[in-house]
C-alpha cells in the first residue's frame, strides 16, 4: 500500500479541479473535500446568497478574519492519514494551515492549467453567462491564483484534457 498524501487542487473556475479530483478519488480511494462546497453551506446557513460573486466575498471574509479557524473548522472531519484531495484552494495562508494540520502526511500541490476558452465553453455549459465568467475572473483571489501558487506548485496539470469518468 502506498503512502497517504494531501492532494491540494488549485485553478480558476472551470479548469477541471473537480473532475481531476473524482478521478484522483476514484484511483487512490481518497476522500475529496471542497472548500467551495463548504463555503456554500456557509452562505446556506447565513442567509447570503449563492452568485459566484457573494461566495467568493464569503470565502475572502473568512479566510480574512482567521484562517488558522477556517482551515481548521473547514477540515476538522477531514483524515489526513488516510490521505485526503483538496479542492479550491484559493489562499496561501489556508495552504500553511494545511501543512500543519496534516503534520508528516506530505502535502502535494497541484495547479490545474486551463486554456481560458476551455474554462469558459465549459462555465456556460454550466449556466453562466460570459458578464458573471469575467466578473468571476476579475475577483482578486481568482486574479491572484496564478501568481501565487503556479511557481510554487508540485506539479503543474493540463486542464484541458481531463480523465474520462464514464
Amino acid at each position: 500500500m502506498s503512502k497517504p498524501a494531501v492532494i491540494v487542487l488549485v485553478s480558476r473556475i472551470g479548469a477541471g479541479k473537480s473532475t481531476l479530483g473524482q478521478a484522483l478519488s476514484t484511483l487512490s480511494g481518497y476522500q475529496v473535500f471542497s472548500f467551495g462546497q463548504y463555503v456554500k453551506q456557509i452562505a446556506l446557513t447565513r442567509g447570503i446568497g449563492m452568485s459566484r460573486k457573494a461566495l467568493q466575498d464569503l470565502g475572502e471574509q473568512l479566510v480574512a478574519s482567521d484562517p488558522e479557524l477556517f482551515t481548521t473548522t473547514a477540515l476538522a472531519g477531514v483524515d489526513f492519514d488516510a490521505g485526503v484531495i483538496i479542492d479550491g484552494l484559493r489562499h496561501q495562508s489556508v495552504l500553511e494551515q494545511i501543512r500543519l494540520l496534516a503534520n508528516h502526511v506530505p502535502v502535494i500541490m497541484v495547479f490545474v492549467s486551463t486554456d481560458r476558452k476551455v474554462r469558459i465553453d465549459r462555465l456556460v455549459a454550466r449556466g453562466m453567462n460570459l458578464a458573471e465568467i469575467d466578473a468571476a475572473d476579475n475577483h482578486i483571489m481568482e486574479r491572484l491564483l496564478e501568481e501565487t501558487f503556479l511557481p510554487v506548485a508540485d506539479t503543474v496539470v493540463d486542464g484541458t484534457v481531463l480523465p474520462n469518468l464514464n
